[in-house]
């Protein structure tokens, strides 16, 4: 048994080594609308009803798209979402 103890204090350090991970990068383009679209919606970003969230080029306020919300009487679900996670590092 000790010498499975004395074993492990060296392989410890090495598998803490291997959870560490890379930090994203937050930045404007991230949190932004400006990612190319993915099927009319604004890339990276998830939400619903998927017939409801769109991609706009014209309708936009300092860059080169915005995320539109367009909801009908017949809409799928009583309310749209769209969200985006992000990494946090503690």
């Amino acid at each position: 048994m000790r010498k499975f103890c004395v074993l492990m204090l060296f392989l410890l350090p090495d598998a803490a080594d291997a959870q560490s991970a890379t930090r994203a990068r937050i930045d404007e383009v991230l949190l932004g609308f400006e990612v190319a679209p993915v099927d009319g919606r604004p890339g990276g970003w998830v939400g619903g009803p998927k017939d409801t969230l769109f991609s706009d080029s014209a309708e936009k306020h300092g860059g080169e798209r915005s995320l539109r919300m367009e909801r009908t009487a017949t809409s799928a679900d009583t309310f749209s979402y769209v969200f985006q996670g992000v990494p946090v590092d503690f």
